[in-house]
């Protein structure tokens, strides 16, 4: 995980982070690499404090939405290969 402060862009190679902030609400704004992906979302302080929330296991996410999300993720990964 690494904030990328010039950009206002936050990286992240965690899939099931980027999964939960999408559940959130958060826009996953690219996707790019090669076997090890990385994602980047739009930075803000609501994305920090739900980073934060997720890692302290405190991240209240629907099971169905998590999910739904993972499958359109991992079709927009796919579909950049």
């Amino acid at each position: 995980m690494v904030k990328i402060k010039n950009k206002d862009k936050y990286e992240s190679t965690d899939f099931n982070l980027v999964v939960a902030l999408a559940c959130s609400g958060h826009i996953v704004l690219d996707v790019i690499g090669g076997k090890q992906k990385k994602f980047y979302l739009k930075d803000t302080d609501k994305l920090q404090d739900d980073v934060k929330m997720y890692y302290r296991r405190e991240m209240l996410v629907d099971p169905v939405s998590f999910y739904n999300e993972a499958k359109l993720l991992k079709n927009r990964i796919y579909e950049n290969n």
